[in-house]
């Protein structure tokens, strides 16, 4: 396909490359000589187009990837919008009225308490003024209102200028002993803060367990339907030189492997920081122990044929204990079997 000098340079200019000054092969202009000298032609140039790269991009893909990584948006514009003061007063006012819910419900203070709260901190010369009245009162109760409130007036200077140090010092003793008798009548008020905080970073670390046990479920799923399928056999060494391989149930297999795909009990184990090691030692330890005499008949059957092989006339007698079998109906090779098997079964017992 012909190229023009302008699509040619536009490829060199994205990979790189000097712009030409002419297409590859237009031959040269000629230079003053006999009219038997050839032309100069130009060597043809065979640019280098790099193979173009196609990346597509789903923006239900990359908010779920974000998600995940705890970034919160719904759209990819959100990312980009920047934060207005309108945007941090909403989450500071929504925070607010978290934490009131949360105190409401905890019982720290009831909504008529919390009312009176902000009617006090919105009126703080009022709250130490009344605070004030009453010690007046208890130490004198002749004292009139008018009294004290000129008292009141000349302690905090309030009968002052206001640009004046000692309305100024006034206000700021006001300010000072406003909060001290909030923090003495509002005790639960101001508590809840600390413990709203607290309950707010438990909140985000369940989250953070939540998001993490939700990631790595799909790979713990994974590692016990293999070890499950591995136990389907089990080896079992009685001693140096026996060994016996038995089968377990489906059933048996099902029902434990129910219990390590339980949702509390596999979040406990990602969250453990398991391996796929811990998962089968967990595994072949319980279904031993749940599925003990089924598995141990089968070892003794497979170890009565073994002995049978090097010992004649030895019958096929099934020798659990208290299956019938009296000491005097087995052999001696069947009552050693059934020792190594059975170690804690006193000697004579049917």
């Amino acid at each position: 396909m012909a190229q023009t000098l302008e699509q040619l340079n536009a490829v060199r200019e994205r990979i790189g490359q000097e712009p030409l000054t002419e297409l590859p092969g237009a031959p040269a202009s000629p230079e003053a000589g006999s009219e038997g000298e050839k032309k100069v032609e130009a060597k043809e140039e065979k640019p280098v187009v790099a193979a173009p790269i196609e990346l597509e991009l789903d923006d239900d893909k990359v908010l779920k990837y974000l998600n995940s990584k705890g970034i919160s948006a719904t759209k990819l514009d959100d990312l980009t919008k920047p934060v207005t003061e309108a945007d941090l007063q909403k989450q500071a006012d929504e925070r607010e009225n978290a934490k009131l819910t949360y105190g409401l419900n905890k019982g720290l203070f009831n909504r008529k308490t919390h009312e009176q709260f902000i009617l006090d901190s919105s009126n703080k010369r009022d709250l130490v003024y009344a605070h004030y009245y009453q010690e007046a009162k208890q130490d004198d109760p002749a004292l009139s209102d008018e009294d004290i409130q000129s008292e009141f007036a000349q302690k905090y200077g309030l009968d002052t200028e206001p640009n004046t140090r000692k309305h100024k010092r006034g206000q700021q003793e006001i300010e000072l002993l406003a909060e001290r008798i909030l923090q003495n009548k509002y005790a639960n008020i101001y508590k809840l803060d600390s413990e709203y905080d607290s309950y707010e970073s438990q909140q985000n670390s369940q989250k953070a367990q939540a998001a993490k046990v939700i990631a790595a479920a799909p790979a713990y799923k994974e590692a016990v339907e293999s070890v499950f399928s591995e136990l389907k056999k089990i080896t079992t060494k009685l001693g140096e030189n026996e060994e016996y391989e038995v089968e377990a149930s489906e059933e048996a297999l099902a029902e434990l492997k129910g219990h390590f795909l339980a949702s509390d009990y596999a979040a406990k184990q990602i969250l453990a920081g398991y391996t796929k090691e811990e998962i089968k030692e967990l595994a072949q330890t319980a279904f031993l122990s749940r599925n003990w005499p089924s598995l141990a008949k089968q070892m003794i059957n497979q170890a009565l044929l073994q002995h049978q092989k090097g010992v004649k006339g030895i019958s096929p007698v099934n020798i659990t204990p208290g299956a019938g079998a009296p000491d005097n109906q087995l052999s001696e090779d069947q009552k050693r079997v059934r020792q190594r098997i059975f170690p804690n079964q006193p000697v004579g017992a049917n």
